[in-house]
């Protein structure tokens, strides 16, 4: 195998392959990548079981042929190598990388060993077409809620429900929530629902954020794992097996006690609070006359902070996980958010006037 390319060719792809490769001892194979030219086509690949990545890029190929090779080491080298033109060639169980000032000899592993990496048949047709910006929006706004333990792995996912012409993205760990809602503005060919694992989500995440200029992204869905395709490139991901929880019933629809704050001065003393948290991250939220008063006490003393606010409703008193109140400010754009509470109910977080986007979190019971 040899092939010739520029570095900016093939760098992101070869970065964003990384994403998806594994550290699984007892196959090493997954911490790897399958290259192979074939005409002027590099096809890279890489899994990790749960998902996989499967690249297709124009390059000059003088010799047709396929390697393994360790990704950490590759992504390293490209990564270094200045901006030019790079001859990639197989020679005995190496690969050699060189370019006018540099050479470099890889060890190479079997091809065989490489596990097969599911594709797209030609003649299926899209399930959905949807706006690369939207999707990612969705995904970054909930993913922060999933379960970090996989006890229950639809609690360690996201939930995605394609609804008339809306798509609903949800995450819960049992303990808060958060749902975006996107209009799609392309059509809706038929409504699903599927769960997609947080790690994959993540990896989606970084590789959309590297290429764009992507503007739209085809999803193929199958019964245990869908496809995410653009031109150069098709993600496989593995779906969660499991339902998800009936969420819609427990957002809380009253609005008995309603506080509207600047996000950036409730941001402001939650820096001071993390000085003086508790193990458990114990924040005391209660309101005076005009004001939201926020407690915090801990092995190195009390923090008391007042905030100023307009309070429509009854005076309220609760107790949070502040890490749970700070984690939904990313996805809040607005710099006036409003505070709902209800009595023996989740607290609601969210932005004046956006209805597609909600954040509810339960107060720690007093014991």
């Amino acid at each position: 195998m040899k092939f010739i390319s520029l570095k900016e060719k093939v760098e992101n792809f070869i970065k964003i392959s990384e994403f998806f490769t594994g550290k699984n001892l007892e196959l090493e194979s997954l911490s790897c990548l399958k290259l192979k030219t074939e005409k002027n086509n590099l096809n890279i690949q890489a899994t990790n079981i749960d998902s996989a990545i499967n690249i297709n890029i124009p390059v000059k190929t003088i010799k047709e042929g396929e390697i393994l090779i360790s990704v950490d080491v590759f992504v390293k080298i490209i990564l270094n190598i200045e901006n030019e033109e790079i001859v990639f060639e197989k020679k005995d169980n190496f690969l050699i990388i060189e370019t006018k000032k540099t050479k470099t000899e890889i060890n190479l592993k079997k091809t065989e060993d490489f596990p097969s990496v599911p594709e797209i048949k030609k003649e299926i047709e899209e399930d959905f077409l949807i706006d690369k910006e939207d999707f990612i929006q969705g995904l970054k706004s909930v993913y922060f809620s999933a379960s970090n333990s996989n006890i229950k792995p639809e609690l360690s996912s996201v939930f995605l429900n394609f609804k008339e012409d809306n798509i609903f993205f949800v995450a819960t760990d049992g303990r808060r929530l958060s749902e975006k809602i996107i209009k799609n503005n392309k059509k809706i060919k038929k409504e699903t629902s599927f769960l997609i694992p947080t790690n994959s989500v993540l990896n989606v995440i970084k590789t959309f954020e590297i290429f764009n200029n992507i503007k739209e992204i085809s999803i193929f869905i199958f019964e245990d794992h869908i496809f995410l395709k653009h031109k150069n490139f098709e993600i496989f991901l593995r779906l969660t097996d499991g339902n998800f929880p009936d969420y819609k019933k427990i957002i809380p629809e009253e609005n008995e006690t309603s506080l509207v704050l600047l996000k950036n001065d409730l941001l402001n003393v939650f820096k001071i609070n993390n000085i003086f948290l508790n193990e458990f991250n114990e924040v005391v939220l209660y309101t005076e006359k005009n004001f939201l008063i926020l407690e915090t006490k801990g092995n190195l003393g009390t923090s008391v902070n007042k905030l100023d606010v307009v309070i429509d409703g009854e005076n309220i008193k609760y107790k949070f996980n502040q890490k749970y109140i700070i984690e939904v400010f990313n996805s809040l754009k607005e710099d006036s958010v409003e505070f709902v509470f209800n009595k023996n109910k989740p607290l609601k977080i969210k932005n004046i006037g956006d209805k597609t986007f909600t954040y509810i979190v339960m107060p720690i019971e007093e014991k």
